[in-house]
């Protein structure tokens, strides 16, 4: 669920920084350090795995609501990461915002025989504030890239997907998950076809939002997202 939608990200990105019409210069790509590329892309990994992994204790609903306070921790780890400022004003729209999508999404009435019925807070919700933290961090380390040293519109989202290609291909050849779905795609070929639109979708939105990262602040993208 996250190996190969990474690798069609990555493909999306190379496609998009061919075929942009504003064709910037290598050297500003060039100088950006891997290091920061490395730190962004374990951030973004673990924030997905964790999320997903959530949902092997929390509903679908939940982790949704969950994840609806993100712009709350980008802004926060924006300030430490980025040393970005921000006014009391905007802190407070932030927040008016993110209310009101808990309030949109929250469901009062659970059926009896819900699973998160009697489930007050345990390793799904734990789950959640890790993603939300590394949420931040990488907002914070993206937002220090695009400040300090402008790179070019898609290379950004390529090193990511690359550097977190390489961290999920080690954790499935460790963990042999690797082997495991190629045996259960096997079994299921159809799960195939589910996870190519699944990536394609995934990709679509990531060059979108990549696209809006070089043009706006980091929170507002998450906002817009």
């Amino acid at each position: 669920m996250v190996f190969i939608p990474c690798i069609v990200n990555a493909i999306f990105a190379k496609i998009a920084s061919f075929t942009s019409e504003a064709k910037q210069s290598s050297t500003q790509d060039s100088i950006t350090p891997q290091s920061y590329y490395a730190l962004m892309s374990f951030s973004y990994v673990g924030a997905m795995l964790s999320s997903n992994h959530a949902l092997q204790y929390v509903s679908y609903p939940t982790q949704v609501l969950g994840k609806s306070v993100k712009p709350i921790p980008v802004m926060l780890l924006g300030v430490i990461l980025a040393r970005k400022r921000y006014s009391l004003l905007k802190y407070l729209f932030v927040l008016m915002i993110v209310l009101g999508v808990v309030l949109f999404m929250y469901k009062p009435k659970y059926d009896s025989k819900s699973l998160d019925a009697d489930h007050v807070f345990g390793w799904g919700e734990l789950l959640l504030l890790l993603s939300l933290g590394l949420d931040g961090v990488t907002g914070g380390i993206q937002d220090r890239i695009r400040e300090k040293y402008i790179p070019q519109t898609y290379h950004l989202m390529l090193w990511m997907n690359i550097w977190s290609i390489g961290y999920l291909l080690i954790g499935l050849l460790v963990t042999g998950e690797g082997f495991e779905f190629v045996d259960f795609a096997c079994k299921y070929p159809s799960v195939l076809w589910e996870l190519v639109t699944f990536s394609i979708c995934s990709a679509v939105g990531q060059v979108s939002a990549t696209f809006l990262l070089t043009q706006i602040e980091v929170e507002h993208c998450w906002i817009k997202c």
